[in-house]
């Protein structure tokens, strides 16, 4: 899973998305999510983002077995 904060991309630009993108295609389950409202410290700004896709992952890893 990655998580990409939205003002980190507005500061950063599209590659910044593009990269997340790439990096969750790496996993064959992977996947990317933009977060609005937040800056690098999703965590600190969204942390109900964060515990959303932590139980996503987890419903999935579930799912899967």
């Amino acid at each position: 899973m990655v998580l990409t904060a939205e003002k980190t991309i507005a500061n950063a630009g599209p590659e910044w998305l593009r990269m997340n993108k790439e990096l969750a295609a790496l996993s064959a389950v992977g996947w990317q999510r933009t977060v609005p409202d937040c800056g690098h410290y999703i965590q600190l700004d969204q942390p109900h983002e964060v515990i959303d896709a932590i139980a996503q992952e987890i419903r999935q890893y579930r799912a899967l077995r």
